[in-house]
Formats: structure tokens, sequence, C-alpha cells
């Protein structure tokens, strides 16, 4: 046997072990998946309906759930957390209150909702189907991957609820071939299925590639409504960077001088380079305080204030209430 050919073998092989790998830690999480404490519990806010409160342990900021059989068939239900839910094989059906409509997941395809989103799953008890689900806590979501994700149109659907209770509350995504959900997924699942001191920290990146690759999808699916003009990806990098990027630093990273790019500013969107600033400083924050109990003077800081005196007095003048008012409404 050559070497080459011996090399082939060995590739094969460790594939092989790679996928009884996989497949064992699908198994191990289909049958943790039944074992857990989702209880229905009175929603919030919402009289005569229920929810899923987060069911992992305290400790835990990410879950990956897989859901293996035929016989699914839920009490339509709400959550308090985001979830991206792929169809691993085969097709299951979902049912949501909004449309109040029957939506069929194809295999293949990424069914993404918000917290509170109503849904309930629907299997076909003619085959088996395979969920793989990844939950993120909501506050972290919204403190760890906010940052991360701004500036993306994806990020606008997540984040779309907070400000309007009537927005579209869960897309379906096709994942295209450069969307490695698959490879994603599976370094998921096995990192959950066999825990370990630092799997949180290891889930974390992983669902930030997640929601990249996600957001790329969501853009190409949506290129109807994406931003136009020189200053789309400039508000994209200003979104990321939210409050410490000056507009000289900004001309610079893309290449104009500063005094072309205000007029471009003014001319494009109808407004200063400052008020720009200041519009995205106050949409993340109104996200933050109404997303997540972090304290006022923790975001004044994610969003570059170096005095929180100062965040409070541009908060209260651009919302007309303090951010304690604001966070109670």
């Amino acid at each position: 046997m050559s070497e080459r050919t011996g090399n082939r073998f060995a590739s094969k092989g460790f594939a092989s072990m790679q996928n009884s790998y996989l497949q064992k830690s699908i198994d191990i999480l289909a049958e943790r998946f039944g074992k857990y404490d989702m209880r229905y519990v009175p929603a919030p806010h919402m009289p005569g309906e229920t929810y899923f409160p987060w069911y992992g342990r305290d400790d835990e900021e990410i879950m990956v759930c897989v859901f293996k059989g035929g016989e699914l068939h839920e009490t339509f239900h709400r959550h308090d957390f985001f979830f991206f839910n792929y169809a691993w094989r085969g097709d299951y059906d979902t049912i949501s209150f909004q449309r109040d409509n029957l939506v069929t997941i194809h295999e293949g395809e990424l069914y993404l909702g918000q917290p509170f989103t109503g849904y309930a799953l629907r299997g076909n008890p003619r085959e088996e189907v395979t969920i793989v689900g990844v939950l993120i806590r909501k506050e972290t979501f919204y403190e760890s991957f906010t940052p991360m994700a701004a500036g993306s149109q994806l990020l606008d659907f997540f984040v779309d609820p907070l400000r309007d209770p009537t927005a579209e509350q869960f897309t379906v995504l096709h994942p295209d071939p450069d969307f490695p959900i698959a490879e994603l997924l599976s370094f998921m699942i096995c990192e959950y299925a066999h825990e370990q001191l630092d799997t949180q920290a290891l889930l974390k990146s992983y669902a930030l590639l997640l929601i990249e690759h996600a957001s790329r999808q969501y853009a190409r699916e949506h290129t109807g409504t994406a931003a136009k003009g020189e200053c789309a990806q400039m508000l994209a990098y200003l979104a990321r960077n939210v409050g410490r990027v000056s507009l000289a630093e900004l001309a610079a990273r893309f290449g104009y001088h500063p005094n072309y790019l205000s007029t471009l500013f003014k001319k494009e969107l109808g407004k200063t380079f400052t008020q720009v600033v200041l519009e995205q400083r106050m949409q993340r924050a109104a996200v933050l305080l109404q997303g997540t109990d972090m304290p006022v003077d923790k975001i004044s800081q994610q969003l570059g204030y170096a005095n929180p005196s100062n965040f409070y007095k541009a908060f209260e003048k651009y919302c007309g209430c303090t951010p304690g008012d604001y966070r109670g409404l």
C-alpha cells in the first residue's frame, strides 16, 4: 500500500470516528431533552398565555438542545430567550401565533425566534425528525452579542420587539453553501454533550459565529431592505464601535477626507456625524435598558461615555426621561 493510499484510508477512518462521536453526542442530547423540567407558567403581562422560563442551569448562558422523534405536539407557548432551531434531519411544522398559520421548516432550514415569540412545534408522526436548537439567555444576547452583531439587519429583527410589540417575531433562513451551519452546530453539539469547565466560554464563541453567519444570510435574503449608498458600511462600522470612533478615524478607515465625509452624511442621511452617533448610542441604550438588568453606569461605559453623568444628561434630553424611568416603562 502506498503512503498516499494509506493516508486516504486513515482520513476515512478519522472521518468515521468523528461521525460516530457526533452521532453519540446527538443521542446524548436527545435523551437529555426529554428530562428537562420545561414547565408552562403564566406569561408576564399576557393574561391567559403561558411561557417557558429559562430551563437550563443558573450558570448556563447557552444551551444546545436536540429533539429526535416523530411525535411532537407542543402546547402553544412563549419563552424568555432567543433561539436558533435547525432542521437537522427531516421537516417539521411550527405554528406562529402572530400569523396564526402553519409554517413548514424543511431540512436544512434555520428558524429564528426572539424572547416571547409565540409558537408551537409540530412533528411528523410518519417520519423521524431531528431538530437542533441553540438557546441563548436574553441578558447574554443583549450584553455580549449585541455589540458584535450591531449594524446588521438581523440584529434589527432581534431587537425590534423592544421598540414595537407588533414587530415580526420569527424568521426562517435558507442557508447557502458558504454558511457552515452544520459544522458549527456539530461543534456545539459535541461540546455541550461532553461538558467541561470551559464549555460555556466555547459555546459563546460558536454562538457568535452562528449569529455572524446568520446575519450575512439574512442580508442576502432581505436585499430589498438593505441600506443603500456610500454610508451603509460606515453606519454598520459605527454601530459595532458605538461611541468609540471619531469622524477623523472613520474618514481615515474608509479613505475619505473628514470634510467630505461630514458632507456625505448630511446629504445621504440628513444628519450630522454627531447626530448619527448620538442616535446609535441612544438606540443601543434603550435596548440594554429594556432587555437587561445591566447597571446604568455599565451601560454608559459600554456606549463610550467616560463620565456616566454625561450619559444621563444625553439620554434624558434625547428620550425625555431618565434611564431609570425608561427602564420602568
